[in-house]
């Protein structure tokens, strides 16, 4: 079973067959990743990240009849469990055949499946989109996908029919719903969806947020309305930690809270409207959002176009800028931009206060890969570009920090987690072509 060899701060790792599939924060010391074993079949790949040289747990993706399939999406809710969309058979990876649950040791909980296409000729995927890995979601009770059935690919793709798969975890029940429901005749498309207890909060195809009850009373599932859809604002991503939800838009980049309740829907806390009025968020702007690991109340946004950290108090619904980080300075070639800084994650240690920033070097770059990690930077609100650089790395954490971005392509994923006597880590994968590498680093001395 392959694992990482080490976790040297300034190496990548490769893993025989690591396909493109997003890292997953299994819980706050594990991670898992994806790889195509021999036969083509999909492997979940579960590591502590105390010791990445050991794989914890692995098992192949397969169907019922146990021959090999291949992940389509996956999501995880955080306390061991995993969802996967997988495919039909090992080739037709165009075509989605079940939803599986995994249990925290990777047996599966629950087998769920998609129906046949109407045509013969058609194929069934999980919707499509940059953002398709929030249109899968996981909770104590519920399994969520949307699907679609099309002919053609990519952007050239006909979508027949779209709609969203339910499954329970407490039951055998399952629901088959068209996106009509969610308040959109013509909806082929969903943006994001996430759930707790009996309800959900789901993006419609036109990109308006509703929230949803999940009916179990009867031999199948339905969802009914709650809270129309709201048109006024359009959504490109829902994100939960299991006590809020922060909803977020491309354009006019704000973002929306809401707040999980126990036995009642629901309910917005307030709107974060952008923080330069003049730039307006801009696309990308708001896709760099996490949750902090110990708090619940509180998440961090990277403003990808101002590249504006700020700190968000969940319970109030407001956002207080950090710090700014504009430009890199890289020796003699000089300034360049860090527009293309995609993610964040933030964890402390005793008393210092780590930033961990994922992307490339560039404008909308795929290629110079980079990881900035910030040491204990003031956060009064100042403008910190002219001290993190190569050449005066006042709050740049050199030793931890991947700088060698001419080396490995876009780093799309990063995730921080914690060992069991408190050390913590970032894991960062590229995200551009194969190969593919993880790189596992400790962060705190």
């Amino acid at each position: 079973m392959p694992a990482l060899a080490s976790i040297a701060p300034a190496t990548w790792q490769t893993v025989d067959g690591l396909t493109s599939a997003t890292l997953l924060r299994i819980s706050r010391s594990e991670f898992g990743y994806i790889r195509q074993a021999y036969d083509n079949s999909h492997h979940i790949n579960v590591v502590d990240v105390q010791d990445p040289t050991k794989t914890v747990s692995e098992k192949a993706v397969v169907g019922e009849e146990k021959d090999g399939r291949q992940v389509i999406q996956w999501t995880t809710d955080n306390n061991g469990k995993i969802a996967a969309v997988v495919s039909k058979t090992i080739s037709d990876t165009n075509n989605a055949e079940h939803l599986i649950v995994y249990n925290s040791d990777l047996s599966v909980l629950k087998r769920f499946s998609f129906s046949s296409p109407a045509d013969p000729g058609h194929n069934l995927s999980t919707l499509a989109g940059e953002s398709a890995p929030v249109k899968l979601a996981l909770s104590e009770k519920y399994a969520i996908s949307g699907w679609r059935e099309y002919t053609g690919t990519g952007r050239e793709a006909t979508i027949h029919d779209a709609g969203l798969l339910i499954g329970s975890l407490t039951s055998d029940k399952t629901g088959k719903i068209s996106l009509e429901v969610l308040g959109d005749e013509e909806a082929k498309d969903i943006v994001a969806v996430v759930t707790k207890g009996d309800y959900a909060i789901i993006s419609n195809g036109s990109g308006a947020t509703g929230v949803y009850r999940i009916n179990a009373a009867a031999e199948e599932i339905s969802l009914v309305v709650e809270t129309e859809p709201d048109s006024t604002r359009e959504a490109a991503w829902l994100l939960t930690n299991g006590s809020y939800v922060l909803e977020t838009s491309e354009a006019p980049g704000w973002l929306r809270v809401w707040k999980w309740n126990e036995n009642s829907k629901p309910t917005a806390v307030g709107i974060i409207e952008p923080l330069d009025d003049q730039n307006n968020g801009g696309p990308g702007a708001v896709r760099a959002v996490t949750f902090d690991s110990g708090d619940p109340g509180i998440a961090y946004h990277l403003d990808r176009l101002t590249r504006e950290i700020s700190r968000i108090d969940l319970a109030s619904g407001t956002r207080t800028k950090l710090f700014k980080l504009s430009e890199y300075t890289a020796g003699p070639e000089g300034k360049i931009t860090t527009q293309s800084i995609w993610n964040i994650q933030r964890e402390t240690h005793g008393t210092n206060t780590y930033y961990v920033l994922g992307g490339s070097l560039g404008s909308n770059n795929r290629s110079n890969g980079v990881v900035l990690v910030l040491k204990n930077p003031p956060v009064d609100g100042s403008d910190i570009t002219e001290v993190v650089n190569a050449d005066s790395p006042q709050y740049l954490d050199s030793t931890t920090s991947w700088l060698e971005f001419d080396t490995v392509g876009s780093v799309r994923s990063t995730r921080s987690l914690q060992d069991s006597i408190g050390n913590i880590y970032y894991v960062a994968k590229n995200l551009t072509a194969s190969p593919y590498h993880i790189r596992v680093v400790k962060m705190n001395p």
